[in-house]
């Protein structure tokens, strides 16, 4: 099942011993299309801050209750480093949280490398995997927040139309797998779907996403009804129209 980044981001979150706070955003790789980190508010919890806690720390979703549960406790996040999410977040950042909550690190094992580095799951590797890489990766600055990127333009390759109104993620590898697009101010008709593995670039400066597909084939694509989920089968029609392998093939 895949959850909208706009209604996750209004889950409560849960540690493993009493409530921790309400998730305010998520950040994503946009290199690799993956949320790495989820923005907890504790303001009716704890200290009055907003953290940052990996998807590594979680146990369970629960869409029905819209709640998100832990395996650390409401002491571990209370006592987390401080991180301003007004300020990017670096490479330095990453690494002192993964070393307070006893992570590995995820960037530096190759482009070619499994999503979350050792595997394509956020699990805590086995015993005899290196928790760190020996190559530290680019330092430069790779997380940006689905808040930020939703309503982004959609530029297709021969025209400029719609905006990003939410993106999908895949709670079980926590891969964004499409992009929710209105095209409204386009064409009428529903919201389409398109696989973020076809986005080639985000330009933060113009709040541009562009696509590498023409706009004929993004109107041409199956409809799509945001208030159902999405089946496997809506999935292997959308790839077969877009002529692409879908993530789900080994």
């Amino acid at each position: 099942m895949l959850i909208k980044a706009k209604d996750l981001n209004a889950w409560s979150v849960a540690a493993s011993d009493a409530p921790a706070g309400e998730l305010k955003d998520t950040y994503f790789d946009d290199q690799r299309w993956a949320v790495r980190y989820l923005v907890v508010d504790t303001r009716a919890w704890l200290s009055g801050r907003e953290v940052l806690i990996s998807p590594l720390a979680v146990t369970h979703l629960d869409p029905e209750r819209q709640r998100l549960d832990l395996a650390v406790t409401q002491k571990q996040v209370d006592e987390s480093p401080s991180i301003d999410t007004a300020q990017p977040v670096s490479r330095m950042m990453e690494a002192q949280l993964n070393r307070y909550y006893g992570y590995p690190d995820y960037w530096g094992f190759g482009a070619n490398a499994p999503l979350w580095g050792w595997g394509d799951v956020p699990v805590i590797p086995p015993v005899g995997v290196p928790p760190t890489p020996a190559d530290s990766g680019d330092p430069g600055q790779h997380l940006r927040s689905t808040r930020e990127v939703i309503g982004y333009h959609i530029k297709a390759r021969d025209e400029t139309f719609g905006h990003v109104e939410d993106l999908l993620i895949d709670p079980e590898s926590w891969a964004i797998r499409y992009l929710l697009i209105d095209t409204r101010n386009w064409w009428p008709g529903p919201p389409v779907l398109v696989g973020v593995e076809w986005a080639s670039e985000i330009d933060w400066a113009t709040r541009t996403l562009s696509i590498d597909l023409e706009a004929e084939r993004i109107k041409a694509s199956p409809p799509f009804d945001p208030s159902s989920p999405v089946s496997r089968q809506y999935e292997v029609d959308l790839h077969r129209h877009y002529g692409r392998s879908g993530y789900w093939r080994p």
